[in-house]
């Protein structure tokens, strides 16, 4: 027998300033039930900070999945929602699926799934810097379909996911775009436009993101200037001048940092002129945004940067297979029974894709800058000056661990 589909790892990232973040609201249609509050509940404790570390990751994860789908376009991915929805996949794979998902991170399924208990009642989020992270699990209502009691008690342990039985109908694609319209405050308000016969589960992460620059730009900060793609034209793009006290450099990269109000941080790094987008992002080993960020000099810095917007989406299992995680897109050697069965057999993972929006402008969104001072006429020189005047990568990192909530790329930012 042919297996059925756990279709639907669905990651859901947003980056906004538009800041009125709504609550969640359960007006779902008669055909999706709450399961949430019968999932019997298990204490979860939080892996110490030290032991599990997802810097290195996050960086591999975004240059390989940009050189996978975003190669030459805007781009923007959350790692930490990938590793969050890949987590909760983890808690209900077995055998070499399981494996070979904790070859993927870097550490066994227990060690994540603590870290990430403890990241989820760490991060900040605060009235002018709001990070939301929600998970839930979407079930097809059929008696074919038995459900580990095991999985659900490690994902609403671990990841607060909720949990819903539905009829898998029109009405359920309603309500599951509804719930990540929720949770994105809008921004994005559909990833399905339909659910086949053959899938029989979904698991959602949506992370969303709104914050303030500690300081706002002026109206006197903004100006109109060329824009250099790679391949040699230009685009017409307005701008935002900052002077900023945290200054980025390495043997190819310039840089700075921009504080948010409250606990986060928008990073730009800019290439060295004549490195590709391609040829740069290959150097990324692991360790390079760390590495910036330790280095840090506290110095001045004149900064300008693009009012940018945009939609990612991305399809994640050509990256995932070409760094070993293979079984669990295979219907005849994935081993997702911890999680389910379906007549008696294995369910596997047919689709895992990102969704991701952002906008930045002078108000805010993912980060925060103290005001451009402009050196008079007679003031000397800046020493350091970072135009982002051309294809550049950006971060948004936690303060406190410096870890990348979200990392983009902008190649053209009139698009």
């Amino acid at each position: 027998m042919s297996k059925k589909i756990l279709t639907g790892v669905l990651l859901v990232a947003v980056l906004t300033s538009a800041f009125a973040m709504t609550g969640c609201s359960a007006g779902y249609t008669s055909g999706t039930e709450t399961l949430t509050d019968l999932v019997e509940v298990i204490t979860c404790t939080s892996e110490d900070p030290q032991a599990v570390k997802l810097h290195s990751l996050s960086e591999q994860l975004f240059a390989d999945t940009w050189a996978a789908c975003g190669e030459n376009k805007n781009f923007l991915m959350s790692p930490l929602s990938l590793i969050e929805v890949m987590g909760m996949v983890s808690e209900g794979a077995g055998g070499q699926t399981r494996q070979q998902l904790e070859h993927f991170f870097g550490y066994n399924t227990n060690a994540l799934s603590q870290y990430i208990r403890y990241l989820e009642n760490n991060l900040p989020s605060e009235k002018d810097a709001i990070l939301e992270i929600a998970n839930s699990i979407w079930i097809r209502d059929t008696k074919r379909l038995e459900i580990q009691d095991g999985f659900l008690q490690n994902v609403k342990g671990y990841y607060d996911a909720e949990v819903f039985k539905a009829a898998f109908d029109d009405g359920t694609v309603k309500d599951l775009n509804q719930w990540c319209a929720d949770h994105t405050d809008d921004m994005i308000d559909e990833i399905l436009t339909q659910i086949g016969p053959a899938q029989m589960m979904f698991l959602v992460n949506a992370v969303c993101f709104d914050a303030k620059w500690a300081e706002p730009y002026e109206k006197s900060d903004i100006f109109d200037h060329r824009f250099y793609l790679e391949d040699g034209d230009t685009a017409e793009v307005s701008y935002m001048r900052s002077e900023e006290f945290g200054y980025l450099m390495d043997e190819n990269t310039t840089g700075f940092v921009r504080p948010y109000k409250e606990g986060y941080s928008f990073v730009a790094l800019l290439p060295e002129e004549g490195l590709t987008m391609a040829e740069y992002l290959a150097g990324f080993d692991g360790s390079k945004l760390e590495n910036l960020l330790m280095e840090k000099r506290d110095e001045q810095v004149f900064c300008t940067l693009p009012k940018f917007s945009g939609e990612t989406f991305m399809n994640l299992i050509e990256m995932m297979e070409e760094r070993g995680v293979t079984d669990l897109f295979d219907p005849d050697k994935a081993d997702l029974t911890p999680m389910a069965l379906i007549d008696g057999e294995s369910l596997y993972v047919s689709q895992a894709f990102q969704k991701t929006f952002i906008e930045v402008d002078e108000q805010g969104t993912r980060a925060a800058a103290v005001s451009l001072v402009v050196p008079g006429e007679s003031a000397m020189e800046p020493e350091n000056v970072v135009n982002l005047n051309r294809p550049f990568v950006y971060a948004i990192v936690d303060d406190a661990s410096q870890l990348p909530i979200f990392m983009g790329v902008v190649m053209n930012p009139a698009e």
